[in-house]
């Protein structure tokens, strides 16, 4: 079940129960056989697919709405489009194309139904009407990997007509380097950075910067708010801008030691950044196994971490190795567990 759910988001198929009821799976030749009989099969789409919606927080989409007096854009076709396309690029990249996974970051190829074409200002043609079109951004435009795709970029239930660098740097830092934000404390004055139509503060980063100046608040703001920034060109719909309130936006900033001036060179940092590589293998292994990770599997982890740079950082290499690992199809998580794994 551990392994028909992590590589097909279903239960066991009939010739996986009869290698279980034989006990052929349980050998190592047996269990690479199913394995490989399973990634090679057109299901396993709808594993990865389960995987990145829920490692992306795509749950949180049901319902997302966008204040329509300033995003008339925005319906629910556009919001479901969005989803889609983010994961047709996900799917494309890594098992059509058999990509690096940290390409996603940079990638410029991707799919347009109608509304994203609409959003986009780009004509799509026949092959568009009422389904996708196949499309590469250009080079020197503002758009290209995950997060400039409008499905990261609205994907905040919380603000309707602003969007919150604050929650976009949360976003990154917890579902893409696997780190921890603090929550934060009670009784939060909010009034200066909501205000978007303060002639005092007209960007976002001038109204952070005015919100911030409160130690209590500063502290988990240095952490997400550089992040988020660095996209502020970016609407909450997904459209590109260069100003907002008639102000050029900032959208400069540092991360892990490396300077960026836009959304687009942070992206090229990150694909580069071991936090990245190393938060999808922690996010995948706790995905399979259904619970957050022990202290005692951090061994496993490191070592599948290895063999994921190793291999190229093919997503489908990384499956493999996770679901024929010993570790995998133990119970307990106890040290004598883990050294079995090794």
């Amino acid at each position: 079940s551990r392994i028909s759910f992590l590589l097909w988001d279903a239960p066991p198929d009939a010739e996986l129960l009869d290698s279980a009821a034989s006990g052929a799976l349980y050998t190592p030749a047996g269990l690479e056989a199913q394995v490989n009989r399973m990634m090679t099969s057109p299901q396993v789409e709808l594993g990865v697919r389960a995987y990145f919606s829920d490692m992306l927080g795509y749950d949180q989409f049901a319902g997302l709405s966008k204040d329509p007096l300033i995003f008339p854009i925005f319906n629910p076709q556009l919001r479901d489009d969005a989803r889609e396309q983010t994961l047709r690029t996900i799917v494309d990249h890594l098992l059509t194309r058999q990509g690096d996974y940290r390409d996603l970051f940079t990638t410029r190829n991707t799919f347009l139904s109608r509304s994203l074409g609409a959003l986009y200002g780009v004509r799509v043609d026949y092959r568009g009407f009422g389904g996708w079109m196949p499309y590469t951004f250009p080079e020197g435009t503002p758009h290209a990997g995950l997060l400039t795709l409008p499905a990261f970029l609205m994907l905040d239930p919380s603000h309707e007509g602003r969007s919150s660098p604050t929650i976009r740097g949360k976003t990154v830092r917890e579902q893409l380097l696997c780190q921890t934000v603090p929550a934060p404390p009670a009784n939060v004055n909010f009034r200066i950075v909501q205000d978007v139509n303060n002639p005092l503060f007209k960007t976002a980063r001038e109204r952070l910067a005015a919100h911030n100046e409160s130690p209590a608040c500063a502290g988990c703001h240095k952490i997400t708010d550089p992040i988020g920034l660095a996209l502020e060109n970016y609407t909450p719909v997904g459209a590109y801008r260069e100003t907002e309130n008639g102000a050029k936006i900032d959208a400069s900033g540092e991360f892990e030691g490396k300077a960026y001036t836009n959304g687009l060179e942070l992206t090229r940092i990150m694909r580069d950044s071991e936090s990245v590589s190393g938060c999808v293998v922690q996010r995948t292994m706790e995905y399979a196994l259904g619970r957050k990770l022990a202290a005692t599997e951090e061994a496993w982890m490191e070592a599948l971490a290895a063999r994921f740079a190793t291999d190229g950082y093919r997503y489908p290499a990384l499956l493999r190795q996770i679901a024929t690992s010993p570790t995998f199809r133990t119970i307990g998580n106890g040290p004598a567990a883990v050294a079995r794994a090794h």
